[in-house]
C-alpha cells in the first residue's frame, strides 16, 4: 500500500504545478458528479454536489481558496436554489463587518507597534526563568491573539523568541563556540584569550576590559558549567522547540477565546443566525466566560507537559533580559497614536462585552437603541475613528492614526471565505439539504449524548489539521446542525465544540500559518511539530468535550435530550 501510494505521487509530481492543477480541477468534478444521480430531490443532489466540489478544492486549494469561495455567488442563482441578491447578502453581513473592524485595529497596531510594545512589557515582567519565560510566551501570544489574528500575532512573536534563541546559541546562532557564564571575579586570562582578546598590560585598563567581557558575556549567553558541550547544545535544542511551538500553539488557543479571535468563532456565530434565526445570541461576553478559562486551563496543561519534556534541567540556561530591554528602550516613549489605540482597543472590549447587558436585570447599551447595533457596528465605527484623529507624529506621511493605504494588505481573501461559508450554508437550509443530512444520520442518535460530543471533537481535531480552520467550520457546522434537529438535541451541543476545534490544528506545518512560521525557523522537524501536535491534540479532544458537558451546559441551559423550541422552527 505504501509503495502504491510513493509510486503515484512520484507520478502526480512528475507532471507540471499546471498540469497537477488541471488535474485535480476535474477530478473533483468526476467525484462530485455522481452525487446528482442520487435519489433525492434535485435542489438537495445539487447543494451536495457543490458541498463537495468546493470541500475539495479548499482542501487541495487547486484553486486559490477566496476565488473556490464564491461559487456559491454563481451556483445557487443559476441553479434556481436562491436567488441572487439573497446569496450575495451572506458576503456582506455584521460578522463580516465585525471581522473587518478588528483588522482595522490589528492593523492600526502593527503600524505604530503597539503590539510590540505590549509583547516587550509583559516579557520583562515575567524574568529570565526557563519555564516562567516560556509561560510568559505562552501568556502574551494567547493574549494578543485574542484580539488580532494568529497569523500576525505569531509573526509578532516568532522574532523575539529567535532573539532569545540567538542569544543562547552565541551571536552567529550556534556556528560559534558558546561562552561559559562566570560572574565578574572569576573571568581570568584564559577566559579572555578564550575570547581572542588581548591581555593588556595596565592593570587599570585591563580590569575596564574585564568589565566589557563581563558585559559580553551576559549578552551573548551563556550556558551553566554544569553541563557538558554536547548538553548544552541538546538543552539549548530542546528548549528552542518548546518556545517555538508554543508561540504557535498558544496563538491558536488565545484566538478561541474571544468571538473575534479566530475565522471558526465567527462562522459559527453567523451559522447560528442562518440555521436558527430565532435562537438567543450568543454574544461577545457570553463566548469569553465559556471559552476563555477554557483556553487558559489548555495552555497551562501544555505549559505543563513541555516543562516535563523539554525544560527539565533548568539550571543549564541561563538567558539575559537585555535583548527584550533593548528592544524595548528602540520604542522610545509611547506616542500619542499608541496612546490613542489602546483606549480604542479598551474602549471596543467593553463596548462589545456590555452591548447585549448582563442578564433580564441589567439591559445594555444596546437596548437604548432597541437592540439593532451588532458587534459589527462597535468595531466599524472605533476603525472609522482612527482614520480621523490626527497622530500628532513627526512623519508627514502619517497625519492620521490610520490611513487607506495602511489597509492595502487587509485580508479580503478571508473575508471572502467567510461570505462563502455563510452562502453554502444558506444553500443548505434552502434545498433542505439540511433536513436530508438530518435524517441520514438518525443511527446518531442511538450514541450517548456526552460520548457524541467527544467523537465530534476527535473528529473535527483531526479533519482540520489538513484543511483551512474557517473551511472545516464552513462545512462541518450545517452538518451538526441537521444532526441535532433529528436526534432532538440542542445544537450548541455539537456545533460549540466543533466549533473551538477546528483552532486545534497542532501536528502539522500545513495545518496553520503560525504553525508555518514557526516551522520556518529552521529549529523544528515535522517529527517535532508531529508528535508535540499529537500530545496537545489529545489534551484538547479529551478537555474541551468535558469542559462542555461541565460548564457549557448549564451556562446556556443545555437540556441534553431536549430540542430547544427556538430551533423547532
Amino acid at each position: 500500500m505504501l509503495k502504491s501510494f510513493e509510486k503515484f505521487k512520484s507520478w502526480y509530481y512528475h507532471f507540471p504545478a499546471q498540469r497537477r492543477n488541471e488535474f485535480i480541477l476535474l477530478l473533483g468534478l468526476l467525484v462530485s458528479l455522481p452525487v446528482l444521480l442520487l435519489d433525492v430531490s434535485t435542489p438537495i443532489a445539487q447543494t451536495l454536489f457543490i458541498t463537495m466540489l468546493m470541500a475539495i478544492y479548499w482542501m487541495t486549494e487547486v484553486l486559490p481558496i477566496p476565488v473556490t469561495s464564491m461559487l456559491p455567488i454563481v451556483f445557487f442563482p443559476l441553479s434556481g436554489i436562491v436567488d441572487a441578491d439573497e446569496i450575495a447578502e451572506c458576503y456582506s453581513n455584521d460578522t463580516i463587518y465585525l471581522f473587518m473592524g478588528s483588522f482595522i485595529l490589528t492593523f492600526a497596531m502593527e503600524r505604530w507597534n503597539l503590539h510590540k510594545r505590549i509583547a516587550l512589557r509583559l516579557l520583562l515582567l515575567v524574568g529570565n526563568r526557563p519555564r516562567m519565560l516560556l509561560l510568559g510566551f505562552m501568556v502574551v501570544t494567547a493574549f494578543l491573539s485574542m484580539w488580532m489574528s494568529n497569523t500576525s500575532t505569531t509573526s509578532v512573536m516568532a522574532p523575539l523568541v529567535l532573539s532569545v534563541l540567538k542569544q543562547l546559541k552565541g551571536s552567529k546562532m550556534g556556528e560559534e563556540d558558546l561562552v561559559e557564564h562566570k560572574p565578574r571575579d572569576e573571568i581570568d586570562e584564559r577566559s579572555i584569550e578564550d575570547l581572542n582578546l588581548p591581555v593588556l598590560g595596565n592593570t587599570e585598563t585591563q580590569d575596564i576590559r574585564l568589565q566589557e567581557v563581563h558585559v559580553e558575556s551576559i549578552q551573548e549567553n551563556l550556558i551553566s558549567t554544569q553541563a557538558t558541550d554536547e548538553d548544552k547544545e541538546q538543552i539549548v535544542n530542546r528548549f528552542a522547540i518548546a518556545l517555538l511551538i508554543s508561540v504557535a500553539y498558544s496563538a491558536g488557543i488565545g484566538g478561541t477565546a474571544t468571538i473575534i479571535g479566530t475565522g471558526p468563532n465567527l462562522v459559527f456565530r453567523q451559522q447560528m443566525k442562518i440555521l436558527f434565526p430565532n435562537a438567543p445570541e450568543v454574544t461577545f461576553l457570553d463566548w469569553f466566560l465559556f471559552a476563555a478559562p477554557l483556553a487558559l486551563l489548555l495552555l497551562l496543561l501544555i505549559w505543563a507537559g513541555f516543562c516535563f519534556a523539554y525544560i527539565r534541567n533548568t539550571k543549564a540556561i541561563h538567558f539575559d533580559l537585555f535583548v527584550f530591554q533593548s528592544e524595548y528602550n528602540k520604542l522610545g516613549p509611547m506616542s500619542f497614536a499608541e496612546k490613542v489605540i489602546l483606549g480604542d482597543l479598551a474602549l471596543m472590549a467593553i463596548l462589545w462585552f456590555s452591548r447585549a447587558g448582563f442578564g433580564d436585570n441589567l439591559p445594555g447599551w444596546g437596548h437604548l437603541f432597541h437592540d439593532k447595533p451588532g458587534d459589527g457596528t462597535v468595531a466599524v465605527l472605533l476603525g472609522i475613528i482612527l482614520f480621523i484623529i490626527p497622530s500628532r507624529s513627526a512623519d508627514e506621511s502619517r497625519k492620521t492614526i490610520m490611513d487607506w493605504e495602511a489597509l492595502r494588505d487587509l485580508p479580503w481573501g478571508v473575508l471572502i471565505l467567510l461570505g462563502g461559508g455563510f452562502a453554502l450554508s444558506r444553500g443548505f437550509t434552502a434545498s433542505g439539504l439540511s433536513v436530508w443530512l438530518g435524517e441520514s444520520l438518525d443511527v446518531l442518535d442511538y450514541l450517548p449524548r456526552a460520548l457524541l460530543v467527544y467523537c465530534v471533537a476527535l473528529i473535527v481535531t483531526f479533519a482540520t489539521e489538513f484543511t483551512s480552520n474557517v473551511a472545516t467550520a464552513n462545512i462541518i457546522l450545517p452538518i451538526l446542525a441537521s444532526i441535532a434537529i433529528t436526534i432532538q438535541i440542542n445544537p450548541l451541543l455539537l456545533m460549540l465544540p466543533a466549533t473551538i476545534a477546528c483552532s486545534y490544528a497542532f501536528m502539522f506545518p500545513v495545518a496553520t500559518p503560525p504553525n508555518a512560521i514557526v516551522f520556518a525557523s529552521g529549529y523544528l522537524k515535522i517529527s517535532d511539530m508531529a508528535k508535540t501536535g499529537l500530545f496537545a491534540n489529545i489534551l484538547g479532544i479529551i478537555l474541551m468535550p468535558t469542559w462542555m458537558l461541565l460548564v457549557g451546559v448549564p451556562m446556556f441551559g443545555i437540556q441534553m435530550n431536549e430540542l430547544p423550541d427556538w430551533a423547532v422552527s
